[in-house]
């Protein structure tokens, strides 16, 4: 009940399966799905997020799994049993299907592993 409530009034759905950690942030919330697994410690998500599994009715744990201090742009999609580590940042509308470890960003579609160094020069 609380879940279609939440989507009704804020135009977000969240799985009542999802544990999510303390100091969770989404700055806005429109459009965005979240089937997670869990989600860490301080990370903040943006709208129009999908966070889901490949399947249509998948078990629990073929849903994604996001670590702490993570960092997901505007339009991105974390889709399988994929596990991002702890301070990663995915970029705006990238589409992320497979594991990383700690510390990277992904960007693009599939997307890809950038050296964080590469990123911040950019900016």
């Amino acid at each position: 009940m609380l879940t279609w409530l939440n989507f009704y009034v804020h135009g977000v759905e969240i799985s009542s399966a999802c544990e999510i950690g303390p100091h969770f942030f989404m700055p806005h919330v429109s459009g965005t799905v979240i089937g997670a697994n869990r989600i860490g410690a301080y990370a903040v998500i943006y709208h129009q997020v999908t966070l889901g599994a490949k399947e249509v009715e998948p078990a629990h744990e073929h849903r994604p799994v996001v670590g702490d201090r993570a960092f997901i742009a505007s339009g991105a999609k974390v889709i399988g049993p994929i596990s991002l580590g702890d301070d990663v940042v995915v970029g705006a509308n990238a589409v992320v299907t497979r594991s990383c470890g700690d510390a990277v960003t992904l960007i693009g579609i599939p997307a890809v592993e950038t050296p964080r160094a590469l990123v911040d020069a950019r900016a």
